[in-house]
């Protein structure tokens, strides 16, 4: 007997990938034409459908509940399709695929992104008009890698140039495809073989009941921004999923100081991707993404130390989306330290630290100013001669203890602005008269010390002042 598989041509090289695996030699991948936007293979998979299986051979039709392939079935026939929620369910699961797509996601696989250019023709599509359409509904392009293809990077770039959108690549492997093949198989082996068969039926069922729990556990992962998240869902599966009572996670800096020999043996260049140690019912995995080691798993005490060995290869997997997690949570911290840096640097004077211009305009047009709002002015006093006589570096050294004497004089509260190049603003909320006369003369205090400071230089720190008060309520800042 011999079962014949229709796929989509988008997934045939990963089905056929997975048979091979998986050692099925009574399985045949065949390829039915993708039916998603250009209609025009419906032609082809009525064909397909109509002629009948040779003897000897059943047929199934896999495909999403929403494809044009089930316009196709005939009637007599509905037995041979299988369909499930979305057309990436052996790869990935419900929440992971609702998540990229709420996030802005185009799912591209590795059939769909070997022939691209073909795709995008059959779409009717050239550049100009594939960028309005693409640019309509998504954000980026969510490649879901499930072998090695040195030409994937390359074609994916290409794809990114052509649509002008940024990509992102998922390792997500073959094992889910893998475990939802082999339940086809054994379903449709059950017919012939009820008995024989049930009960790997049934340990196949919980082993996908496992894998199903383990995905959506990585589908919150994928959605978490800051590391201590990652790390805490990372150890999350572990205990969930694998049964292990004992999970420590080691970042690099930490992993090398610990006496632990196998702990060590992970740290070497060529060292393995992870140590199974079931006498002292242990595991042990690297956790790095590309180039960039993130540290050490260690999961211990496991309820079932038996399946440890065959918990490995997927273990790896889900460490491998952690420290793709884990990556993506170090460029996202680095990137809201940059933006933060970014939103300082907007508001403050590079040489001072104090507020600048910008933000002082900013503040005078958040709206009128009460009536006991006062204003003092300051102005560094012969400036110019000092940068002629003595250099700009000098210069800069009495704006700089300009700054200093009038933030150790006014208040934390107080805004102390430098608005030109020798121009100091201060901003009080409330004051009176007989403050600001105090004020003033903590500044001229301020002076006589910085002065004693440079008293063995030619030069003196000499500022001019005064001050205003806002004498109506609602009165605008420029008056």
């Amino acid at each position: 007997m011999t079962l014949e598989i229709y796929v989509c041509s988008n997934f045939k090289l990963d089905y056929r990938a997975a048979v091979k695996e998986e050692n099925l030699r009574d399985i045949v991948v065949k390829p039915f034409p993708c039916l998603c936007i250009n209609h025009r293979g419906l032609d082809e998979a009525r064909r397909i459908l109509a002629e009948e299986p040779a003897e000897g051979v059943e047929r199934r039709v896999l495909c999403s509940s929403g494809c044009m392939m089930l316009r196709c079935a005939p009637e007599k026939h509905d037995d041979w399709f299988r369909t499930e929620s979305h057309c990436y369910n052996h790869l990935i699961n419900d929440q992971l695929f609702n998540y990229i797509v709420e996030q802005g996601g185009y799912i591209v696989t590795s059939g769909w992104l070997k022939h691209w250019r073909e795709r995008i023709a059959d779409y009717g599509f050239d550049q100009e008009t594939a960028r309005r359409f693409f640019g309509e509904f998504c954000r980026e392009l969510v490649f879901l890698e499930t072998q090695s293809d040195p030409e994937s990077g390359e074609r994916l770039a290409e794809l990114s140039a052509f649509l002008g959108l940024p990509t992102k690549t998922m390792r997500v492997g073959l094992e889910n495809l893998r475990i939802y093949l082999r339940s086809i198989v054994y379903e449709w082996q059950l017919g012939h073989r009820r008995d024989e068969l049930a009960a790997t039926i049934s340990d196949t069922r919980r082993q996908m009941a496992e894998y199903s729990a383990a995905l959506t556990l990585i589908g919150q992962m994928a959605t978490y921004s800051y590391r201590r998240q990652i790390v805490g869902k990372l150890k999350e599966v572990f205990e969930i999923i694998f049964g292990a009572r004992r999970v420590t996670f080691s970042d690099a800096e930490s992993a090398v100081d610990l006496p632990d020999a196998d702990v060590q043996g992970l740290l070497a260049d060529n060292a393995p991707e992870y140590l199974v140690d079931p006498e002292k019912g242990r595991m042990l995995l690297r956790v790095q993404h590309g180039d960039f080691f993130h540290g050490i798993l260690v999961a211990e005490d496991f309820l079932f130390p038996g399946y440890m060995r065959n918990y490995a290869s997927f273990a790896v997997s889900i460490v491998r989306v952690g420290a793709l997690g884990l990556a993506n949570s170090r460029q996202y911290e680095l990137l809201e330290r940059s933006r933060d840096e970014a939103s300082y640097l907007a508001g403050h004077d590079a040489l001072t630290g104090l507020y600048n211009r910008h933000f002082f305009n900013e503040t005078l047009r958040s709206g009128p100013m009460p009536a006991d709002v006062m204003v003092f002015a300051f102005d560094v006093d012969r400036l110019k001669d000092a940068n002629d006589t003595y250099g700009h570096q000098i210069g800069d050294e009495l704006i700089v203890l300009s700054g200093r004497v009038l933030t150790g004089a006014f208040r934390q509260t107080d805004l102390v602005a430098r608005v030109g190049g020798d121009e100091f603003i201060v901003l009080m909320q409330k004051g009176d008269p007989d403050l600001a006369e105090q004020l003033l003369e903590r500044v001229r205090t301020g002076l006589r010390a910085a002065n004693a400071q440079l008293a063995d230089k030619p030069y003196r720190l000499s500022l001019s002042m005064g001050y205003a008060q806002a004498w109506i309520d609602g009165n605008e800042w420029k008056e």
